[in-house]
């Protein structure tokens, strides 16, 4: 199993990454993202080349599954990174 991380907070030039267990995570971080950075839905939209629906069902957690080349292109255009690493045994 592995665990998706997400390097989004930027304090002092540190990133804290964080574990992504659901959609729902991923959309908080992403929404995060794009208001820090004053963007409207359409903006970044319009800047990842994916539709301002797309962004508010990500951001809102409407749907289980996403394209993830989609998912990929927001995530780039905000400057985040994803990354995964193999889960710890418990």
């Amino acid at each position: 199993m592995y665990d998706l991380y997400m390097d989004h907070t930027e304090k002092a030039g540190i990133s804290e990454p964080v574990i992504v267990k659901n959609v729902s995570d991923l959309g908080m971080i992403i929404r995060d993202e794009r208001k820090r950075k004053n963007l409207s839905q359409a903006e970044l939209a319009a800047r990842a080349g994916v539709s301002r629906r797309l962004i508010y069902q990500l951001e809102n957690g409407t749907k289980d599954s996403f394209p993830i080349g989609k998912v990929l292109q927001v995530i780039r255009r905000l400057n985040l990174e994803l990354r995964a690493s193999k889960k710890r045994s418990d």
